[in-house]
């Protein structure tokens, strides 16, 4: 008898494949796709979407409203790098480009190296600032926040960066800088440089309250407040400060792991104003630095990670993935109901103990519930394709990104109650190599842990021939549209 994982999944098709490292990366520029949902906001009684398309080779970005204004951009190089939805009902928006950026017959702005544009719209679709600017200089956006009545840049530049007159200089391949622009003008009303290191990039930013989270990845070695910080030359550590309303470091917490690991997210929650939660990527181990190790994986793929903490540095909270194959976080949101993060993954997840989904394309969507530390569900929102955005709603979540290349919209009512994780079903054995489950089962798939399916049957009876060889695998029973999953030892006994 062994608890199995019982899963609950709209629909999808088991599926092998890796998908390109270049997707963590710049998980927003797309390549073969046609058009995918990067973001969505709600902002006053309308909801804002931003769009990538591509056509005949050509990437365009477009900003629809759900009242039917849309906008549309052209330029060379193009990514969404944020979209936030003021409080009076405005919305404003970060793109990549290069060279230059146009809307309809209107040029915007240019670069001739990569930089960005930081626009913002009334209501009513009017642009709220004379004129959109961008910084001059090689520069990348991560993260695009708002607060009272600003709103916060992370990001990283290389070499220097010319903002509205103001110059910051950084030596190093790449350079950490935060930002704070006026929501009412567009002015620059602050803005700073990461502690300095040989390479870093301002990942994440998180107003809270009166301060600052700020998370930066660096690699190589960092130095801040007199303090020399090493780790790999080749991998990346990443280290969380909290700053000051001026921008002044107070608290730093800086974080290790043996590969590379970085902060993709921070959040906050309606109900603890001095809590935060900081999610990423991570391969095998991880944790604040001289401390045990908070995160633990068995392979050297990517996974996810998230920890809530409090303004002092305590961890009250956290949970990973453990999965033979990468798995990556877009979007998240943490409220009342608890946790919900998604994204996609490739080839197959694990989540919990011997919890294996075998998939069959280049990478799936998922989206994951957690109530405090426990996994209550996991949905599959998709066949095929990523998830890049979770809005919530009153009546539930509402899930974008791509399907097969095509831009999706699906929604995911609240859960109604708990789900049960684990339920118990018994495997009876009755021979060699045969074994019989207590209850009625539809079919049954064996797979390896690389995905490979190399058995299958139906009923509830499961019988395998000598050219299974010895070893573990995943045995899948599926019911319905439940799917529980077993870890299978077969011994070299024939």
């Amino acid at each position: 008898m062994r608890y199995l994982t019982f899963i609950f999944f709209f629909s999808f098709k088991l599926f092998r494949s890796y998908l390109n490292y270049v997707f963590l990366l710049i998980p927003t520029v797309i390549w073969a796709q046609k058009s995918q949902i990067d973001a969505q906001v709600l902002g006053k009684e309308q909801v804002w979407q931003a769009q990538t398309q591509a056509k005949e080779g050509q990437v365009s970005l477009s900003l629809q409203s759900s009242s039917g204004k849309s906008w549309s951009f052209e330029g060379k190089n193009l990514a969404w790098r944020g979209l936030v939805a003021g409080t009076a009902g405005q919305v404003f928006g970060a793109l990549q480009f290069q060279d230059s950026l146009w809307r309809t017959d209107s040029l915007l702005a240019q670069s001739a190296k990569q930089s960005l544009l930081i626009f913002g719209l009334d209501t009513a679709g009017n642009w709220l600032w004379e004129q959109s600017w961008s910084p001059k200089g090689s520069n990348s956006l991560y993260q695009l926040a708002l607060g009272q009545e600003q709103l916060y840049l992370s990001g990283s530049f290389n070499d220097s960066l010319l903002w509205q007159g103001q110059n910051l200089y950084g030596a190093g391949m790449s350079q950490a800088f935060w930002a704070k622009v006026s929501t009412k003008t567009g002015k620059l009303l602050a803005w700073g440089a990461g502690p300095k290191s040989r390479e870093s990039w301002g990942r994440a930013i998180l107003p809270l309250g009166k301060q600052l989270i700020w998370a930066i990845e660096y690699r190589d070695s960092l130095m801040i407040e007199q303090q020399l910080l090493f780790n790999n030359p080749v991998h990346s550590d990443f280290l969380l400060l909290q700053l000051d309303s001026l921008g002044q470091s107070k608290k730093l917490w800086p974080w290790q792991g043996v590969f590379s690991d970085r902060p993709a997210l921070l959040l906050a929650h309606p109900q603890k104003a001095d809590r935060f939660m900081v999610l990423g990527h991570f391969t095998g181990l991880l944790g604040p630095k001289s401390a045990p190790p908070l995160f633990k994986t068995a392979y050297k793929y990517y996974d996810y990670f998230w920890a809530e903490l409090d303004t002092a540095g305590q961890i009250w909270a956290k949970g990973q993935s453990n999965s033979p194959s990468n798995i990556y976080i877009q979007a998240a949101y943490w409220g009342e109901r608890g946790l919900f993060l998604g994204g996609y993954f490739q080839d197959s997840l694990q989540l919990a103990d011997s919890t294996y989904l075998a998939q069959g394309k280049p990478y799936s969507p998922y989206l994951v519930h957690y109530e405090g530390e426990q996994m209550e569900q996991l949905t599959l929102p998709w066949a095929e394709g990523r998830l890049l955005s979770i809005l919530p709603q009153p009546k539930g979540l509402q899930l974008a990104g791509e399907a097969a290349g095509r831009a999706k919209i699906e929604r995911a009512a609240w859960p109604a109650a708990k789900l049960p994780l684990l339920v118990q079903i018994d495997l009876i054995v009755e021979g060699p190599r045969t074994w019989r489950a207590a209850q009625p089962i539809d079919k049954w798939t064996l797979y390896n842990l690389r995905g490979q399916k190399v058995a299958a049957g139906e009923g509830a009876k499961i019988q395998l021939g000598p050219e299974i060889a010895a070893g573990v695998y995943s045995l899948h029973l599926q019911w319905g549209q439940n799917l529980a999953v077993e870890r299978l030892e077969i011994l070299e006994k024939r």
